[in-house]
């Protein structure tokens, strides 16, 4: 049974900005033609290159998530497009939770200068988990103070009777 679930993107700023590459390097590299430069057909190949990347890029942004759940018995987070990233915590595997903010603004996941992983998607606040092997993960939620609630219960008590979902 799904305890907590909530759903998060990349932050609207971060869709743009292929985008706006994009038109930059339109205007750079039309004025490199009128100025004589680049031959006219090596700027039209050049273009559409870079025009098909900066697009998939945005693709990217848009469509991307990372989805958190929490039931009885694990924390799970998937990553919709790269799998490899998925991570499966066992609650009986984590020996402390705190909440935390992240100092940095990567967003993904990465090996942070604080030697712990981040799974991070959307904001800088959210759960600090330490494993009983050593590991430390900072893992973002929209609502960092809900799941560090729901956290708690299920792992003192062992057993969450309400259900909690939400979507940004």
């Amino acid at each position: 049974m799904i305890i907590y679930q909530e759903t998060q993107h990349y932050p609207h700023w971060m869709r743009w900005v292929p985008l706006g590459s994009a038109i930059m390097a339109v205007v750079l590299f039309t004025a490199l033609t009128l100025n004589g430069d680049i031959p006219f057909n090596e700027m039209i190949i050049a273009l559409a290159l870079l025009l098909v990347a900066q697009i998939l890029m945005y693709v990217y942004f848009v469509s991307e998530r990372m989805t958190l759940k929490l039931s009885e018995q694990e924390l799970n987070i998937k990553f919709r497009y790269f799998r490899f990233l998925n991570h499966r915590f066992l609650l009986s595997d984590i020996s402390e939770i705190s909440q935390s903010k992240s100092n940095t603004l990567n967003v993904g996941y990465y090996w942070s200068p604080f030697k712990r992983r981040e799974l991070k998607m959307h904001g800088q606040k959210g759960i600090k988990i330490i494993l009983y092997n050593g590991k430390k993960f900072f893992i973002t939620s929209l609502r960092p103070q809900r799941l560090y609630d729901h956290l708690q219960r299920v792992t003192e008590h062992g057993k969450e009777t309400e259900t909690d979902s939400f979507t940004y």
